[in-house]
């Protein structure tokens, strides 16, 4: 059924704001009552929570000419009148299609479903028709292979009969003819029943090439495929011929706008290398698709044509862009304005009812007709409902005013207008909504009439804030300062009982004249225990004894005051009006003023990190709360859902959170279902119930881990579920229970049972109380799993926890039992009864059930136990200690009663605390607490008890992740199913990799997880909504961050903003390298000519790259050395250069040709030769690097493999290093490993040849072992955060944690060890020329590189876990002023520095949350690289890894010493922009700059990334690049920086908090930042940029070369001596390696790390300008050195002429080598 948009909307979102007043634990019914107001939501106008919903109609094109007239006036073949089935064309189709036939490039920018394919395929099978001889004439490449099977479905309808041959050729096309795919023996046209068969993929037209072998043999006229693909293609000589033979005359390329940054310079790169190779490229017309390449609001031809330019490599002055055109909107004469409808709610309700039940390719019923009758007073029917309805007023209106994105409420009040006053809201909206539905349904010319789509814009409770007016209590959600000159408290709440309290985060301590007051610092900052400060204006329960204090609180500047004044005591203030507050005492833990409960951290007794929690919702939560509301509020066939993210780890976690989530909501929903009235159950029972109620519902396959799981096993985890909320405390608070829904009673405790008549008669009490309290004391032991079951005795390796189908949980510890306290325990999870003291919870709340008999309380507790024990109540568990016996336990529906015929349930008044029981007395079961129980039937306004009570029928929502963490051919399997109506996949929780127009089937419905970061990524995401006849609805979520927030308050300029053009850099010279190496390699198979080079070329690219170390067996014991002496790995390709360097200098000086020309001035002054003889030298160097560390990854897989062994592990880890070295020496056994090893694969991941989104980053994380196996890759600035050994990361439904680096790559890196100086915020390298101070602020910082960590499965995201794990770590940076040159601005004093692949240092010195206890950076072993966590286990494991592994016992107090940072150096463009005079102003300019840069550039964090370094009265912001070798943006920003901060005045002025707000310059990634963020000093330091005089640029120089070898020589000498050593055949040395250990780092010119040999040359400079003092520390160094096993030589400059000398210190140093 078609979606009803009042049903939806109230549905979804009055269900939403339901669940989060039950989310937030607020006992004070009037502050409750007060969100509720503020929080609900108006069908018309949203609430504060929910902006919308903003209702947009896509306008109608300008008509075209008929297929028929335009294929007759231009001579086009005849057969297009069949191919294309309608009967006209757009007017912007026409216009593209008579572009390309007259030869022009075309881009073509028009929205989504208006004809862009046609524009092209026209011309296209017309050329094809006229072609003489029948080669590859159009190339149709698309940036995913589900674009290309889209389009191949629709070529095979379209082509069949017609004799234009086609293919797709992509990594999913077969070697040879598959047997699945019918194909006729000649050509011939489909009937319907054959074209269903085409559809479902089972059939293919006689055109249609269906293997690679026919491609090849006969290649067809048109080929689709994707850029990877065409890598390959042009790489594999079997397949060039396809080009190289071919008549190539079109490349289409599809969603030209995703070519943008790096994957736009790639794929520039492409098609400049493809032209190479075809025979004539002067013939090719390019043309680019997009729904979102050009803005809709600007004149964009100059820069889309600037764009196509350089991404084609073609003259702009040959380039035509063409858009779309719409329809002028005029009113006619007859125009006719209808009374409101009698009923219009009923009216839309039938219409959504009719328009479901139209076929997808079919007509509307007389039904619909009698609708619109029944809706304008006019008779309609179905030919000349289009005409009628266009003369309608409200049609009319409606186009004119929802052609931009219109509020509900807006259109309402100007459809009133139309005589329609006295209507109301609701039935005016309900009439405008069925106008929007048949306008979608009546069309002409198949275009409909109206094309609607609905959008919202939601949030959850971030920010809670209480102020105070005249007294008045004022609740905000802080998204603006309602009140000017107020102060913002923070709203917390007790997690225990609900009270309230107003926080200062933290405040000074003040007094003047006796009064002692406390000034409000900090205001954004997370409260600190020490310092904050709790007030509250109503306690809910009876107050603790002495805990409160009567303050005076000043409303303008929330200063407390501990005595009443009439002017407030801060300086700053002197406010006059206060309010009189209640103030939490300050003692050595505060405690609640309500229930007495601890509100600091670590409260043992509450298990609990905290009890004051934010009045904040949990975002993951909110996410699954909307998309379980949105599947609900529509029909079966619509309730499919995608929800996009713009973060991997994201999609990971918030997909498997849902999946455990909703199936423990799901759990609930069935568990009360199941439960007859009357009648009680047993755990076991109830699993059955509920495992055979989902059996026979259907519903079995919602649940399952994997296919094929074992019943029991589902069973089983049924039943963990019930454990869990009836027995693990973490679960409770939101189970059936707590509820008051389900009661829970114990089994052979009976009433009438002698214990109870004795103790009823010993305690003059009734029966019915004696019950109560044994059945409260069996409560609190099952509350805290103090229960006996097979199921509690799991482990991690048990295989229902290890497949996921029980979840232990952190918080997972069964307790067992004994009457009397031992006299020795050193059980965590043994508790007692009866304690010495007499102050056990069991005595004392006997004692307070029955305070008249005390003296008999253990008396009581002895023979209940006795009782017990003999009614097999409680069995036995461990060792004589006992737990209550599962089977004794009972579940049951709690009965409803009272005149309101509902459950009920006993809560105390004071704390909250629920129990069904009727306690003696009414006392609270709670430990410690005085207050009473009072009876209250459930909460039917409860989110929870309302889905349960009323047995809504809820939808189980079943998500996948869908990012590039998932295999490919696990995210097809995904698409197929969420496709399928049947299938069991109902959500995607997608990265934008499903951003384009990828065929998922037929979507009503998307949810954005966060705020896209453009319009153009809106607009695309937005698109996957809508189908025939439907209504579409679009929801956007938006969190914390100043982008989210903004677009919030602004969701216009997100639905319909400006849309950038792309941008890409040309510069890029590490990225232009490796499309030279593909340049090459194409030349090489095409040019060699003799056996040899044959020979030579196929040593150089074998098939597989186990080639590259052959005869090696890699479980053999002399493997490693058989490697390690495998050396000049590119020995092949180095002789082919030089065999035809001629042939490949002229090859790639063709491939510069059509560079734009300062691009390619660029690059040539960053090198220190000709540019294209750098590109020559630069392959064979690099593809050694690479086969190197391919080298040293099967060097430490075999020897972790034997370390593995050797600690007696056999596990799942040793299998999965053993299957991964199996497959590399033989790929062709595995057919999952083929294209693992496959060579140009491999070079592809390592970055050798072009990657696209397939090239490795930086640093790679891998676990090895096999049920977690996962290998994700991140940028260096990335992974310093992700891969810090603090860290989870989250991938395909797992989640894992660092915990070793693998240094086997260590001796590649010079840089690897670092030592740094830290002072205060800034940070350094450290030099040991420079003189040395006792400074207590100077701290010495030792750090590693960071390398590929190894991860451990570390379970995987349960619905326990709110949110994921992100930890916040201080990360600096320093730029080693290395660069290739650039632009210095100065305005006023503030040099503005844009610089050319700058060395940038990043630091990451660990968390700041851990440095006092634990210093700066982290564990992580100097030897190895094991990592431990922050954590006493940690400190413990480190100290007993370093004394047991590496015979290091550490000293706890020198264990400082052996912490290390993390740093990442890397090559980026970088901005510098300084001095500030203080760290503040810097880092405000920084969060300024980078704002607006988000908003004016779409430029986001993961573009680039920024730090402040500096001391005193000098500090500076840098700015650089995430991607590797760059991706121009910060060129870009450069450029428009003016522009960026202009945009960022404009939104820092117009946000109205006090300071700074996750609306302006707060983000999470800055809060070290936060302390120092001011808008209102931000927008002053952008005004003197601004308002600066005269600006003046001037050029800059290189202070570096780009080399073939990264690291420098650092002098002639050096070069020289490296010339002697390559003259006499010596192995190739590693260049300034350096030497860190302790008390000694140093560098040699040259080193042989394995063989501990080191060389330093001393020129005359050493000798004249070091001095006598400098010379003897290097001689102390040498003799440390050699002390360690060093060989050291000191060469002196002189002697590098002396042959004779030079002999005999070769001799030496090979002798070392031997």
């Amino acid at each position: 059924m078609s979606i009803n948009p009042v049903v939806f909307s109230k549905e979804t979102f009055e269900s939403f704001t339901d669940f989060l007043i039950s989310t937030l634990n607020i006992a004070d019914e009037g502050l409750e009552n007060q969100l509720k107001d503020l929080i609900a939501y108006d069908l018309l106008r949203g609430s504060s929570l929910v902006n919308g919903p903003y209702i947009y109609l896509n306008r109608p094109f300008v008509r075209g000419k008929s297929i028929k007239e335009f294929t007759s006036g231009l001579g086009l073949d005849p057969v297009l009148n069949g191919v294309f089935t309608y009967e006209n064309l757009h007017k912007h189709q026409e216009e593209a299609a008579e572009s390309i036939i007259e030869g022009n490039h075309t881009i073509v920018s028009t929205g989504t479903g208006s004809g862009k394919t046609e524009s092209f395929l026209l011309p296209i099978i017309d050329r094809a028709k006229k072609q003489q001889e029948k080669k590859l004439l159009a190339l149709l490449i698309y940036p995913m292979n589900a674009l290309v099977n889209d389009q191949l479905r629709r070529l095979r309808m379209m082509l069949a009969g017609t004799g234009v041959t086609f293919a797709r050729y992509t990594g999913d096309t077969p070697e040879l003819l598959p047997s699945n795919i019918r194909r006729p023996s000649n050509m011939v046209k489909f009937t319907q029943e054959q074209l269903e068969e085409v559809k479902g993929g089972y059939r293919a037209p006689w055109e249609e090439r269906l293997c690679r072998e026919e491609i090849r043999e006969r290649p067809p006229q048109i080929l689709l495929t994707n850029y990877s693909q065409l890598e390959y293609l042009l790489l594999r000589n079997k397949d060039l011929d396809i080009f190289r033979n071919s008549d190539l005359q079109f490349i289409v390329m599809d969603e030209v706008h995703s070519y943008v940054g790096e994957l736009g310079s790639e794929v520039a790169c492409l098609l400049r290398r493809l032209k190479l190779v075809v025979p004539d490229s002067e013939k090719i017309t390019f043309i680019g698709t997009s729904a979102t390449v050009a803005s809709r609001d600007e004149e964009p031809e100059t820069v889309v044509k600037r764009f196509g330019s350089r991404l084609f490599g073609i003259d702009p002055d040959g380039i035509k862009l063409v858009t779309e055109s719409y329809v002028d909107l005029e009113r006619v004469a007859d125009e006719y304005t209808p009374t409101i409808p009698r009923n219009p709610e009923e009216i839309l309700k039938q219409m959504v009812e009719e328009v479901s039940n139209i076929p997808e390719d079919g007509q509307p019923g007389p039904n619909f007709y009698k609708l619109l009758t029944q809706l304008t007073y006019r008779t309609i029917n179905k030919d000349n409902a289009y005409v009628t309805l266009k003369k309608n007023a409200i049609i009319t209106e409606l186009q004119e005013l929802l052609s931009k994105p219109t509020l509900l409420e807006s259109a309402v009040e100007k459809i009133r207008e139309l005589g329609r006053q006295s209507a109301s809201r609701e039935a005016i909206a309900a009439e405008i909504y069925s106008y929007l539905l048949a306008g979608l349904v009546v069309k002409e010319d198949n275009e409909p009439l109206l094309r609607p789509k609905i959008h919202f814009f939601a949030r959850g409770i971030q920010n809670l804030r209480i102020s105070f007016d005249n007294n008045q209590r004022v609740i905000s959600l802080n998204d603006k300062d309602d009140l000017q000159d107020h102060y913002y408290f923070k709203l917390y709440g007790c997690a225990r009982c609900g009270q309230h309290y107003y926080v200062i985060p933290s405040a000074s301590a003040n007094q003047v004249e006796g009064i002692a007051f406390h000034t409000p610092t900090g205001a954004d900052e997370e409260p600190v225990e020490s310092r904050m400060i709790l007030l509250t204006d109503n306690i809910t329960g009876e107050e603790q004894e002495g805990s409160a204090q009567n303050v005076w609180v000043c409303e303008k500047c929330g200063t407390v005051h501990e005595d009443a004044v009439t002017r407030c005591l801060n300086p700053l203030c002197n406010g006059d009006r206060f309010v009189s507050l209640k103030k939490v005492r300050q003692a050595a833990r505060l405690r609640c003023l309500s229930c007495g409960v601890s509100l600091g951290s670590d409260d043992a007794e509450e298990n609990t990190s905290s009890n004051l929690l934010p009045s904040v919702s949990n975002e993951a939560l909110d996410i699954l709360i909307l998309a379980q509301n949105m599947l609900n509020s529509v029909s079966k066939d619509a309730a499919k859902l995608l929800v996009f993210t713009d973060n991997r780890q994201e999609a990971a976690f918030q997909a498997a959170f849902i999946n455990e989530r909703s199936k423990r909501f799901k759990f609930r929903d069935y568990l009360y279902a199941v439960m007859e009235e009357e009648r009680v159950y047993t755990s076991l029972e109830l699993a059955n119930e509920i495992t055979n109620r989902i059996k026979e519902k259907g519903e079995y396959r919602d649940f399952e881990v994997e296919e094929g799981m074992r019943p029991n096993y589902f069973r089983d985890s049924v039943e963990w579920f019930i454990l869990e909320d009836f027995c693990l405390p973490r679960y409770r608070r939101g189970s059936l229970e707590n509820l008051g829904l389900v009661k829970v009673s114990y089994g052979n405790i009976k009433s009438d049972s002698d214990f109870v008549k004795r103790w009823t008669e010993e305690l003059d009490t009734t029966s019915d109380s004696v019950m109560a309290v044994i059945e409260n004391i069996l409560d609190h032991m099952r509350s805290n799993t103090g229960i006996n079951h097979n199921l509690l005795n799991v482990n991690k390796q048990d295989i229902r926890v290890v497949k996921g189908y029980i979840k232990l949980s952190k918080w997972f510890g069964p307790e067992v039992y004994t009457l009397r306290a031992p006299a020795y325990n050193n059980q965590s999870n043994l508790k007692w009864w009866i304690s010495n003291n007499g102050v056990s919870y069991y005595q004392k709340f006997i004692r307070k059930a029955f305070p008249n008999n005390e003296g008999l309380t253990d008396s009581f507790l002895e023979e209940l136990w006795r009782h017990l024990v003999d009614n097999r109540v409680l069995a036995e568990r461990e060792n004589t200690h006992y737990a209550i016996n599962s089977e004794a336990i009972f579940f049951s529906r709690n009965k409803k009663i009272g005149e309101d015929s509902l459950p009920h349930f006993y809560e105390c008044r004071r704390c909250g605390t629920r129990t069904i029981r009727k306690i003696p007395g009414l006392v609270c079961t709670r430990h410690n607490c005085k207050g009473q129980l009072c009876e209250k039937p459930v909460e039917t306004s409860d989110y929870n008890v309302k889905r349960h009570l009323y047995g809504r029928d809820i939808k189980t929502l079943k998500a996948f992740e869908h990012s590039g963490q998932v295999r490919r051919a696990e995210r097809e399997r995904i698409e197929r199913e969420f496709k399928d109506e049947q299938g069991n996949i109902n959500c995607i929780v997608a990265t934008p990799t499903l951003e384009l127009g990828v065929d998922i089937g037929k979507l009503d419905m998307v949810l954005l997880r966060n705020t896209p970061p453009t319009p153009a990524n809106y607009d695309q995401r937005a698109g996957r909504a809508g189908r025939r006849h439907r209504i579409a609805v679009v929801t956007t979520y938006c969190g914390r961050s100043s982008h989210d927030l903004y677009f919030f308050s602004r969701p216009e300029e997100m639905i319909t903003g400006k849309i950038k053009v792309p941008a890409f850099s040309m510069v890029n010279i590490p990225l232009v390298s490796k499309h030279t190496h593909s340049a090459i390699t194409t030349k090489l198979l095409s040019t060699v000519n003799t056996d040899e080079d044959r020979a030579l070329l196929e040593a150089y690219l074998p098939n597989y790259i186990n080639a590259f170390f052959p005869n090696i067996n890699l479980f053999d014991g002399g493997a490693v050395d058989a490697l390690k002496g495998r050396g000049e790995l590119s020995a092949s390709l180095e002789r082919l250069i030089e065999h035809y360097r001629e042939v490949l200098h002229t090859e790639i000086d063709r491939f510069l040709e059509s560079w734009p020309e300062d691009d390619l001035n660029t690059m040539q002054s960053a090198v220190s030769e000709d540019l294209t003889h750098f590109f020559l030298s630069d392959t064979p160097t690099q593809l050694n690097r690479i086969l190197e560390h391919i080298r040293n990854d099967l060097i430490f897989l075999i020897e972790e493999r034997v370390r593995l062994f050797s600690a007696g592990n056999a596990g799942r880890e040793i299998n999965a290093i053993t299957n991964y070295l199996r497959s590399f020496m033989e790929p062709q056994r595995d057919n999952d490993s083929v294209n693992d090893f496959y060579t140009i694969s491999v070079l592809v991941k390592y970055g050798f040849f072009p990657g696209y989104s397939l090239a490795r980053g930086h640093v790679t994380a891998r676990c090895l072992e096999s049920d977690g196996f996962v290998e994700i890759d991140r940028n260096y600035n990335i992974a310093l955060r992700e891969f810090a050994p603090l860290s989870r990361l989250y991938a395909v439904g797992s989640k894992y944690r660092p915990v070793r680096y693998n240094f086997y790559t260590a001796d590649t890196r010079s840089d690897f060890r670092q030592r740094f100086v830290v002072i205060g915020d800034y940070i350094a390298p450290e030099r040991n020329d420079e003189p040395v101070f006792d400074d207590p602020a100077r701290v010495k910082l030792e750090s590693v590189h960071i390398t590929d960590p190894k991860l451990a499965l570390d379970g995987k995201p349960g619905d326990s876990e709110n949110r994921r794990v992100i930890m916040g770590y201080d990360i600096r940076g320093i730029v080693r002023e290395k660069h290739l040159g650039g632009i210095t601005s100065n305005a006023d004093g503030l040099l503005t520095k844009f610089r050319r692949k700058d060395v940038v240092v990043l630091v990451n010195t660990g968390a700041p949350r851990d440095t006092a206890n634990y210093g700066y950076g982290f564990f992580i072993c100097p030897e190895c690289g094991v990592a431990e966590e922050n954590t006493p286990n940690g400190k413990d494991h480190f100290l007993r890894h370093m004394e047991a592994v590496h015979n290091r016992r550490i000293a706890p107090e020198r264990l400082p010493e052996f912490r290390r940072a993390l740093h990442a150096e890397f090559l980026s463009d970088v901005m510098v922009i300084g001095p500030f005079k203080s760290r503040v102003h810097a880092a405000n300019y920084m969060e300024a700059i980078k704002l607006g840069a988000s908003i004016e550039l779409d430029i986001s964090m993961s573009d680039i990334d920024s730090f402040v370094n500096g001391m005193e009265d000098n500090f500076h912001v840098v700015l650089f690049e995430t991607v590797p070798g760059g991706s121009g943006y910060i060129e870009v920003l450069f450029q428009h920086r003016k522009r960026v901060l202009e945009k960022a005045r404009e939104v820092l002025k117009g946000c109205s908090c006090k300071k700074a707000c996750y609306q302006c310059l707060l983000t999470f990634w800055n809060q070290p930042y936060h302390s120092a963020l001011d808008r209102e000093l931000a927008v002053e330091v952008l005004d003197s940029i601004l308002t600066a005089g005269a600006v003046s640029e001037v050029p800059i120089p290189g202070t570096r070369r780009e080399d073939v070898d990264e690291a420098p020589l650092q002098s002639p000498a050096e070069d020289r001596f490296l010339q002697i050593i390559r003259s006499y055949g010596l192995p190739e040395p590693k260049l300034q390696y350096q030497i860190s250990m302790p008390g000694i780092t140093t560098i040699p010119d040259f080193a042989y790390p394995d063989k501990k040999v080191m060389i330093y040359i001393d020129g005359f400079a050493y000798h004249a300008g070091r001095g006598e003092e400098r010379i003897e520390l290097d001689r102390r160094q040498e003799l440390f050195l050699q002390a360690s096993g060093y060989f050291v030589f000191r060469i002196d400059a002189k002697d590098l002429d002396d042959d004779e000398m030079m002999q005999l210190y070769l001799t030496n140093i090979s002798q070392k080598l031997i």
